[in-house]
């Protein structure tokens, strides 16, 4: 055996002077390798008390506390936490922080930060009753609207309170979800545009909105709302930040806000901010603007509850499909030719010509592969899938100041977010 184990080792240093000679790389220079350090070993192995006479030479193990090594592992755990949390507050994702699982694991001083953040990004819409009334487009071709005025009556229904964002979407919070490898995350997809989605790509091939290049946006468009984006790409967006769509009769009620006046009877606004569109309230046709502004402009526009551009800049996916408005389409289209449902958008655009399909009972549609150049989107959040930002988050902050996780002071300013 003794002799074995050294012809091993004499043929791996044969075939390493070989290799070596012949300046070549090769897998057999790279098994010869192997095999020596193999019979190296093995002889070691073999040799009587070398094996333990290597032992003794090392330093003697040092001994570790387990409640030390367990101490080192909570730290360890409490960080990653604590990046995840910063992660999401960088990338906007507040909704998935407020969550009941996850507040009740933030600090102070983070559920402070992240209420700030939704607070000002979101707004509440309560609980109420909307007439889902609506005025029907005409659709001649894939871009195609007209000023067809056929009013259809459709039923009244409740909506649950829920939280709107203010804004929509611009190009630097789309572009969080890029960075991230969105487009890469299947989880965030619906199944059946798994497929598809390497389509999805910008005018150099890259994953992200069709008018981006390389992956990028234009620099002078951060604020800008993202546009280019197929009805899949802002519910993959969405399902990211902890969100979601608005359905469609949430849009039309966070739009025209409307009031019981009597027994059943609804009064609505035409538009966010009333009855009559005047110049400098939206950025329609009228408005010359020519192209989409940041999502902040017009603010004489902005709805009761302080939601921006609900009329003009640009169109809004919703979560719902057109249903009825599928046949009035085929119908009025003529040679129009659905391959599948298509989803209803609100709110008019930049290039709406027509004052009244940018009032808050129009809606039109549009494929959800659509990705045009004036379709843009803003997300929802159900408001009893997050935390109750009175009741809930009040118990939170006292709970976390009780138990002495952080100061008194910050322990006021969430309580102080909560009333604010």
């Amino acid at each position: 055996m003794r002799f074995t184990w050294m012809a091993l080792l004499l043929i791996a240093l044969v075939l390493l002077s070989w290799g070596a000679w012949q300046r070549r790389f090769t897998p057999l220079l790279a098994g010869s390798l192997t095999m020596g350090l193999a019979a190296w070993r093995g002889w070691l192995r073999w040799v009587p008390g070398s094996r333990q006479e290597h032992a003794d030479r090392r330093p003697p193990p040092v001994p570790v506390d387990s409640a030390d090594k367990e101490v080192d592992q909570e730290t360890d755990h409490d960080q990653q936490a604590d990046q995840l949390v910063e992660e999401s507050l960088r990338e906007h994702r507040s909704g998935l922080l407020l969550q009941p699982q996850v507040a009740a694991a933030l600090t102070l001083d983070q559920l402070t930060r992240t209420l700030r953040q939704f607070n000002e990004s979101a707004s509440i819409v309560p609980r109420g009753g909307v007439g889902t009334s609506f005025h029907v487009a005409e659709i001649r071709g894939a871009d195609a609207e007209s000023s067809a005025d056929g009013q259809t009556v459709a039923r009244q229904q409740t909506v649950e309170t829920f939280y709107l964002d203010r804004y929509t979407v611009t190009n630097r919070r789309f572009q969080d979800f890029v960075d991230a490898g969105g487009y890469q995350k299947m989880e965030y997809w619906p199944t059946e545009i798994w497929p598809e989605v390497l389509d999805f790509v910008d005018q150099t091939g890259q994953p992200g909105p069709r008018y981006w290049h390389k992956g990028k946006f234009p620099e002078d468009r951060a604020s800008h709302p993202v546009v280019g984006v197929s009805w899949y790409e802002a519910l993959a967006y969405a399902n990211w930040a902890g969100r979601r769509l608005p359905t469609d009769a949430e849009w039309l009620k966070a739009a025209s806000w409307p009031v019981e006046v009597d027994a059943g009877q609804l009064a609505s606004r035409r538009y966010p901010w009333g009855d009559v569109l005047d110049q400098g309230q939206a950025n329609v046709w009228s408005a010359a603007v020519g192209g989409t502004a940041e999502v902040d402009a017009f603010p004489n526009g902005a709805s009761a509850s302080g939601l921006y551009q609900l009329a003009g800049n640009v169109w809004e996916w919703t979560a719902d499909d057109a249903g009825e408005m599928v046949e009035t389409a085929m119908i009025a289209g003529g040679n129009l030719i659905l391959p599948g449902p298509m989803k209803i958008i609100r709110g008019g655009a930049f290039d709406t010509y027509f004052e009244n399909q940018a009032s808050c009972d129009y809606r039109s549609v549009a494929r959800p592969t659509d990705r045009k150049y004036n379709i843009g989107f803003r997300c929802a959040v159900t408001a009893d899938q997050i935390v109750d930002v009175t009741r809930d988050v009040h118990r939170l902050a006292t709970t976390l100041q009780a138990a002495g996780s952080r100061s008194d002071t910050e322990g006021a300013a969430v309580l102080e977010e909560c009333s604010g």
